[in-house]
């Protein structure tokens, strides 16, 4: 029997290109590499910690710097990590699209582990980036791979630490992939 898994959908505080956009538009996605939260994105993430259900059985977060700030900043507050709550770090849960907006270009994984050394990172140590758009076909397949993972793994309360134009297609092409039947999705924002 499979259990029903529910997942907590949470996106990052604001971001330096979120900030940014609002003086130069569409270059802030190509000004800055892997942008931080803000100081307002670090008050949200401290603010939606009061509000983080206790049983959280794993973590899922994306490599970069804003859900991993996020990630912390909401779940160490709660003292997560005192109950041994594993965090794993996915590449497929990397903002859309991949390949122009440098904003979304993480970081190597050996600097990631360095500044994070009880996550879990699940990937290659570059991540590829080939100047070229990423397709909605293929953020399907990462959004895919995602919840075939989830539906692997033992742990029924997942909280997802990614990013807006991820959780927006993975909640509207829910119905469309195998195993979604069995998932309860809840975005806390």
């Amino acid at each position: 029997m499979t259990t029903t898994k529910i997942l907590y959908w949470i996106r990052h505080g604001v971001a330096e290109h979120n900030e940014l956009f609002k003086t130069i538009g569409e270059r802030a996605y190509t000004s800055l590499i892997d942008t931080r939260l803000t100081s307002k994105g670090r008050m949200q993430s401290l603010e939606l910690s009061k509000n983080i259900p206790d049983n959280i059985d794993l973590i899922l977060v994306s490599p970069l710097s804003r859900t991993l700030e996020t990630r912390r900043l909401i779940f160490d507050t709660q003292q997560i990590e005192a109950n041994k709550v594993q965090t794993i770090v996915l590449d497929e849960l990397i903002e859309h699209p991949q390949g122009v907006h440098i904003c979304n270009k993480r970081n190597s994984r050996t600097y990631l582990n360095n500044l994070y050394p009880k996550y879990i990172m699940n990937f290659a140590e570059e991540i590829e980036w080939d100047g070229r758009l990423e397709t909605y076909e293929s953020l399907d397949k990462r959004i895919a791979n995602i919840y075939d993972f989830i539906h692997t793994r033992s742990e029924k309360h997942i909280a997802i630490v990614c990013h807006n134009s991820y959780i927006k297609r993975a909640l509207s092409i829910t119905d469309e992939i195998e195993h979604c039947k069995i998932i309860e999705q809840v975005i806390i924002s």
